[in-house]
Parts: structure tokens; C-alpha cells; sequence
């Protein structure tokens, strides 16, 4: 039990209800934008938002299985947060989250979203986050 806590102390995550994580970490993004701190705050406010965007989509459309494991995998790291940078390492664990990636795909092939704007953003997105990494900032 003391090798739990001491963990859990190191790692400085307290548990959060996921919609106030949601309002601190949209506040927390729109507060500074442009300075030093903020910033990590907006980029990871930027990768979050189509996310949760795609989560709703794939919960409205796909199997219960994938919407439940996709549901559950965005709660875990929203309801247990490290409290100076709210979304923190949200936008890592969402790379195994492959239901919102189907939903995203699903909305290209539809043609509600064009594909050139998906590339775009991704590409632009690549770039901005492969220099800041270069540049030894902490991004994830």
C-alpha cells in the first residue's frame, strides 16, 4: 500500500469528475494563448477538441463495443489529471483510440469533411509539433 501512494504522489494525479476537467481544460487554453504556459494548455486543447468531436459521431454510429471501449478510454485519463495542465497527455493516449480515427475516416468518405482540409490540418499539425519537439518542448 505505501509503494501505491508513494507512486500515486509522484506522478501528481488527482482524480477529477471528466466534465470539469473538460471546463479547466477549455478555460485553461483560452486563458493565455501566446505565452509560455499557455501554450501547452492550447495545443493540447487543440488535439482534444476533434477527439471528443469524433467520439460523439462514433457513439451516435458504431457498435456498442467500439463506442463503450473508446468512451471508457477518454474517461480514465479525464477523471484522473495532473492539476497545473488539465489535458495533459490526453492527446498521447488517444493514438489507440481507433474508433474516433473509423469516425473520422467514415465522415471523409461521406463527404462531410474534405478530405484536402483533413490533410491540411494534418500536415500543418505534423509540422508545428515535429518543431516544437525539435526545439526541446514538452509537448506530450
Amino acid at each position: 500500500m505505501a509503494f501505491r501512494e508513494s507512486a500515486r504522489g509522484a506522478w501528481q494525479r488527482t482524480p477529477a469528475f471528466a466534465l470539469t476537467t473538460l471546463w479547466r481544460g477549455t478555460r485553461e487554453a483560452l486563458r493565455w494563448p501566446g505565452t509560455y504556459p499557455g501554450g501547452y494548455h492550447l495545443v493540447d486543447w487543440l488535439l482534444v477538441l476533434p477527439l471528443l468531436a469524433a467520439a460523439v459521431y462514433a457513439v451516435a454510429r458504431f457498435r456498442p463495443a467500439f463506442s463503450g471501449y473508446l468512451v471508457l478510454s477518454l474517461l480514465v485519463p479525464l477523471s484522473y489529471v495532473f492539476d497545473p495542465r488539465p489535458l495533459m497527455s490526453l492527446p498521447r493516449f488517444a493514438l489507440v483510440m481507433f474508433p474516433a480515427f473509423w469516425a473520422w475516416a467514415e465522415a471523409t468518405e461521406r463527404g462531410w469533411v474534405p478530405r484536402t482540409a483533413i490533410v491540411g490540418v494534418s500536415a500543418a499539425g505534423l509540422g508545428m509539433l515535429a518543431m516544437l519537439f525539435a526545439n526541446w518542448y514538452y509537448i506530450f
